[in-house]
């Protein structure tokens, strides 16, 4: 009889152990999704950033390239207004530093 209910003991406690691993490797499977869930998120988020501060650059990349644009016709207007108004030659230096194009406008000594 001892050994009849010690085997029905050990049964129950079988069954236990065996609810138990499928109640942990549900837990583990919920924790699991979830910690993706939140990686997943993560990556939307960085994405965004990375996407918003991509355009944001290529945007100041492109008001640069207009503000030089303008600095440099400034800079040819106002040498080529000196060069006439004052009837004189450019400054060598001056002529030196203006792109190629520009150089032709005021004759150099």
């Amino acid at each position: 009889m001892v050994n009849l209910e010690q085997l029905h003991l050990e049964d129950i406690m079988r069954k236990r152990l065996e609810t138990l691993r499928s109640f942990l490797m549900q837990c583990n499977r919920k924790d699991s999704e979830a910690q993706r869930e939140k990686f997943e998120e993560e990556n939307r988020k960085v994405k965004k950033f990375l996407e918003a501060a991509a355009e944001q650059r290529q945007q100041l990349q492109h008001k640069r390239q207009s503000m030089v644009a303008e600095m440099e016709m400034l800079d040819v207007q106002f040498l080529s207004e000196t060069c006439i108004i004052s009837g004189e030659e450019a400054d060598k230096e001056e002529i030196e530093h203006l792109p190629q194009a520009f150089q032709e406008l005021c004759p150099g000594p």
